[in-house]
């Protein structure tokens, strides 16, 4: 995906990721320090998460009709310091890129990272056609203890309800399902 034969200390590699892998298109850079990260078992930044995401999405959904049913969430863009700091555009991200699939049911993965509260990357699956979040965390804690990122998940969820003009009862209307794995 990219040399990093002749980087040197203090130099990055751009990595353009194009709309098509996270609904927007940014670029990410990769430092040595980011390999040193993944050599070390250290906690891994954002930049690995969305190089290893790319990869993912390059080699088994680009131009496959898996392309269609699963979706990916940046991580730069939706963290629990973005949540912290700027939490309606968290929210309008996550709305815009449940909208880009319109009424087909389709999962959005979104490697979450806890920050500020720790450093630890979680796991969310969401389907927002049908309101179902899986959750993975990987050292069994519970999606409650991270509220806010639960709040801006389930608000994104009414608000691209109510975008598409979903019908639900009222006993369903602010119940979404929330599966731990």
């Amino acid at each position: 995906m990219v040399d990093m034969s002749d980087l040197t200390d203090g130099a990055a590699r751009e990595i353009v990721m194009d709309e098509s892998v996270f609904g927007i298109e940014f670029k990410s850079l990769i430092t040595l320090d980011d390999l040193e990260e993944i050599f070390k078992h250290d906690q891994l930044g954002v930049n690995n998460m969305h190089s290893y995401i790319r990869l993912l999405y390059d080699r088994v959904l680009r131009g496959t009709p898996l392309s269609n049913r699963f979706r990916f969430v940046s991580s730069a863009h939706c963290s629990g310091m973005a949540i912290d700091s700027e939490p309606e555009s968290v929210r309008q991200c996550l709305v815009d890129r449940f909208m880009s699939t319109g009424n087909t049911e389709c999962l959005h993965l979104w490697a979450y990272n806890t920050r500020p509260v720790g450093a630890h990357w979680l796991l969310l699956a969401i389907n927002p056609i049908r309101e179902v979040v899986y959750y993975l965390n990987s050292v069994n804690g519970e999606w409650t203890n991270y509220p806010a990122m639960k709040d801006i998940v389930d608000l994104s969820i009414q608000v691209f309800r109510s975008q598409r003009d979903a019908q639900v009862s009222r006993t369903k209307s602010s119940n979404i399902t929330w599966i731990q794995i």
